[in-house]
């Protein structure tokens, strides 16, 4: 019953589109890594450039990819499964196959995308403050080091 519910409540849908949410806003954030680093290090050595920038592409496959929308479909059913027993899933379920219902699911599947979008949004300010604190941090340290030699 609680995959049929998951199935009428479009929740596969729901968690591919945050996956997507998340996917680009990591790409965001590489590419302002990349920007980031190219500018405050043009005089570094190409050699040490390209170091740079694999460390953005393995953070950028690290950061992505990690579960995918099946694991959190079935963790869903898990989690909501334990909370609700056969009866309220029963009604849950009569419940979306009404009218307002569907309209709810209508509704839902065109807000959660733009929800996500917002999250994904204010996550990116957070990390891009965190991002420019911490190429600012290596740029220190990468002038520290060259200034020893």
């Amino acid at each position: 019953m609680i995959q049929e519910l998951m199935r009428i409540q479009g929740m596969y849908e729901i968690v591919q589109q945050t996956q997507s949410a998340n996917e680009a806003q990591v790409r965001q954030e590489a590419k302002n890594m990349i920007e980031d680093l190219r500018s405050k290090f043009s005089t570094l050595p190409e050699p040490i450039m390209a170091d740079l920038m694999r460390a953005v592409n393995t953070f950028t496959k690290s950061a992505t990819g990690g579960w995918s929308a099946s694991e959190a479909v079935e963790q869903w059913e898990r989690l909501y499964g334990a909370e609700m027993s056969s009866e309220d899933v029963s009604r849950v379920l009569e419940f979306y196959k009404s009218p307002v219902g569907q309209r709810d699911i209508a509704a839902t599947k065109v807000a959660m995308p733009n929800w996500a979008v917002f999250f994904a949004e204010r996550s990116a300010v957070t990390t891009d403050k965190a991002m420019k604190a911490y190429v600012a941090e290596v740029q220190q340290i990468v002038s520290r080091a060259t200034m020893r030699k």
